[in-house]
């Protein structure tokens, strides 16, 4: 079979064919002359390039509109192959295309305007050398400021801190929901006169046989309760304690309800010395 003679007389009409199926699927190549064939993919790898250099931000220096064409000519030439691509470059549709003749116009009075006479605006003298200008580096390097204040706040954003404790069950809430835990638990900071606190007086003669005062808090209204000191507030006036959301949910039933992790409710025995705890 000779030969054909085209501008993409290198490639097999059934090489082009497959890059039309692939690429362009809309244009129902699969059956066309390879005259036309060639036609179509020479119309649209220029549409395609033409859209690459026009998408990308304004150029102001000859460095900007080279680096568009050369952007576009790497891509397409990835994906239609070298000999396809540099074909398709020196084909008269593509030399004689005007869109292209207007960026290159463009680009030249870019640099008729100081590109010869002048330094580019991207590149100062220091010293009788050139340097690259902060205005040439982009992306911008980022400061060292910028890191420290990102893991500042990613270390911030990621550290759980101790909130307050609850006094009627014990347990220690956390300024941020914790992963894994059926509800987010909260305290709330209320007066002694606002909860039913009667409920949580001590009768187990075991506990109250246990040597230290461990239940006596220098308040009539608080003595003898089991409550955790990490969550009361005496110097208040009235005396103010620290509730979890599921305690103050079961005192406030009418009637009062003991709840299911409180203290008074069984859940505790006594204290270890001193000497043990950690």
């Amino acid at each position: 079979m000779p030969k054909s003679i085209d501008a993409l007389s290198e490639a097999r009409t059934a090489e082009l064919r497959g890059l039309a199926v692939a690429y362009f699927p809309d244009g129902r190549t699969s059956r066309m002359a390879r005259p036309i064939l060639v036609a179509f993919i020479l119309a649209a790898m220029a549409d395609e390039e033409y859209a690459l250099r026009t998408s990308r931000r304004a150029r102001t220096t000859p460095e900007q509109f080279d680096f568009a064409a050369m952007a576009a000519h790497r891509t397409m030439r990835d994906r239609y192959g070298r000999c396809v691509f540099d074909q398709y470059l020196a084909s008269a549709s593509r030399t004689s295309d005007d869109r292209f003749h207007t960026h290159e116009q463009q680009s030249a009075e870019v640099l008729s305007q100081g590109g010869h006479e002048q330094q580019s605006p991207e590149v100062l003298s220091q010293g009788g050398n050139d340097v690259p200008s902060p205005l040439a580096l982009w992306p911008t390097p980022v400061t060292h400021k910028i890191k420290d204040d990102c893991m500042s706040a990613f270390r911030e954003g990621t550290t759980l801190h101790l909130a307050a404790t609850c006094a009627v069950c014990a347990r220690r809430t956390f300024s941020k929901d914790i992963l894994f835990t059926p509800a987010h638990l909260s305290c709330d900071r209320v007066s002694i006169n606002t909860v039913p606190l009667e409920i949580l007086r001590i009768d187990d003669p075991f506990i109250l046989d246990r040597p230290g005062e461990h239940f006596n808090f220098g308040h009539p209204d608080l003595d003898g309760l089991a409550l955790h000191r990490s969550g009361l507030h005496l110097a208040d006036s009235p005396p103010q304690i620290d509730i979890c959301n599921e305690c103050a949910s079961s005192l406030q039933k009418c009637p009062p309800k003991l709840p299911r992790l409180a203290l008074a409710n069984g859940n505790i025995r006594g204290f270890l010395p001193e000497s043990l705890q950690d």
